[in-house]
This record gives C-alpha cells, sequence and structure tokens, in this order.
C-alpha cells in the first residue's frame, strides 16, 4: 500500500497514520515537540474514516474514542516523561492503539475501545514477559483528565 501525505509532516499508510521522518537539523525540543503534534493530528484524522475504509469491512472509530484518544495523548505529552508515540493505528475494529518505542526494546502500547478505558501492555524487552493494565478515568467535557485510576489486570 502506498503512502499518501496528509500534511507536511503526517502520512497515511492505509491502516495508520505516523509522523514523517522529520530534518536532523531542527533542535531536539522542536523535534520532540512536533513528534507530539503529529501523533494528534494523525488521531484527529481518525474522525474522517468510515466503516469499510480498509475495503475489508473495518468499523470506524467512534468519535468520542478519538477524542479519548487525543484526551489521553495530550495528558501524557503534558505529564509523563513518555517520549512521542512511533505511530497512532486505527483498528479494523474501530479501536485506536497507539505505541511507543523507546529505546532499548521497550515497547509500551494502549489500546482506546472506549472514550474513557485505556487498555496499556508493556513490554521491557523481546524476551521479557508483557504487562498489562486497564486505565479507566473520566473526561470532562473539555477533554481534560479528572480522577485516573489504575487498574493492573493479569492477562
Amino acid at each position: 500500500m502506498s503512502a499518501i501525505p496528509v500534511s507536511p509532516s503526517v502520512v497515511f499508510y492505509g491502516v495508520a497514520c505516523a509522523p514523517a521522518l522529520s530534518s536532523p537539523m531542527q533542535t531536539a525540543f522542536t523535534s520532540t515537540q512536533r513528534r507530539w503534534s503529529d501523533i494528534e493530528e494523525a488521531i484527529s484524522l481518525m474522525q474522517r474514516l468510515r466503516d469499510n475504509w480498509d475495503y475489508e469491512g473495518a468499523v470506524a472509530p467512534d468519535p468520542e474514542v478519538v477524542s479519548g484518544a487525543l484526551a489521553l495523548v495530550r495528558h501524557e505529552r503534558v505529564r509523563s516523561e513518555l517520549p512521542p508515540p512511533f505511530a497512532a493505528v486505527a483498528s479494523p475494529n474501530g479501536d485506536i492503539v497507539i505505541e511507543w518505542r523507546p529505546r532499548g526494546g521497550v515497547y509500551l502500547e494502549v489500546t482506546m475501545g472506549s472514550p474513557d478505558e485505556a487498555e496499556w501492555m508493556l513490554k521491557v524487552s523481546p524476551d521479557a514477559p508483557a504487562r498489562h493494565w486497564t486505565t479507566n478515568w473520566h473526561v470532562d467535557r473539555n477533554r481534560q483528565f479528572q480522577d485516573a485510576a489504575c487498574y493492573n489486570h493479569a492477562y
């Protein structure tokens, strides 16, 4: 499948939007902030998807799930020490999957299937078992997190 540029910094790959590679001339701060913005833009673009967007029967993400995913990314951008996500993907069942691939073989993934719940998966190395947990929160009308609570689940 070919890549379709949707902005100077975001490329749509049919099932995934990911930041386009940026110039090495940018400062680290500018590049990091840009990557966060690119992921936010990629998730926002998922509101345009319609059922059967992959021509194989995929369900379009619910607009509330898209808003919840945006709220989560904005929360992580401001409140956590995570680097910007590697990619944001619309799954065929209507979920939104956001992946981080920091250095050292660490892999972090969050799946948003509802606007106020996120299922997380962390692998600290390719050989380590995955850790799974669920985060629930209340998102107010301004899409701000309120009363976040984490629940560790053994899957």
